[in-house]
């Protein structure tokens, strides 16, 4: 059938102290204690990399992956490639914008949280886990990218401008030379 199965992910490319104050604000992490920019990429159940999403640059450190992908559901790019019925395999950082996928028609699969129970049932353990499972692929991803010296490590500022188009050009190496996942 021609269902898409999508894993969707931000990773995260971490940055020096900016001495811009407005910069430096806008990508700082409360959550992490760090700067950084957040790429959202999209990856098929093979280790294939459908898309590595950003605006013009990327998204800063401050922005959550559930901002981010209801940003990514208004482009033409989304709407286009994806049909009613498709499949998105997430995380517990997209819960906010799991009611808006399904009312759009998609089918979302989000490790279940136990919400003040002791216990989850048989059923929602087994999902939970499942889709735990699934989602190695898009770490798998994330981590081939870090592979490379430049992304591993903390990246100079001067760099930022070229991050995105760096990226890209390294998820296309990915796709092109590394080894498919089964």
């Amino acid at each position: 059938d021609n269902t898409v199965i999508t894993v969707w992910d931000g990773t995260y490319i971490f940055l020096p102290k900016s001495q811009n104050f407005n910069f430096q604000r806008v990508t700082y992490s409360g959550h992490k204690k760090k700067n950084y920019l957040k790429p959202m990429i999209v990856v098929s159940t093979n280790g294939l990399i459908v898309s590595v999403l950003g605006p013009d640059e990327l998204w800063a450190g401050s922005v959550s992956d559930s901002d981010i992908l209801k940003s990514v559901m208004n482009l033409n790019w989304f709407k286009e490639f994806f049909k009613k019925g498709d499949i998105f395999i997430l995380d517990r950082g997209f819960q906010r914008v799991q009611e808006e996928l399904e009312k759009a028609g998609f089918k979302v699969s989000i490790p279940i949280s136990q919400k003040g129970n002791k216990q989850l049932s048989t059923f929602e353990a087994n999902q939970s886990r499942l889709c735990t499972k699934l989602r190695w692929v898009v770490e798998s991803v994330n981590s081939s990218i870090k592979r490379f010296k430049y992304f591993k490590d903390i990246v100079p500022t001067i760099e930022v401008p070229f991050l995105f188009q760096d990226l890209r050009v390294v998820c296309a190496i990915h796709n092109r030379y590394f080894i498919r996942l089964f």
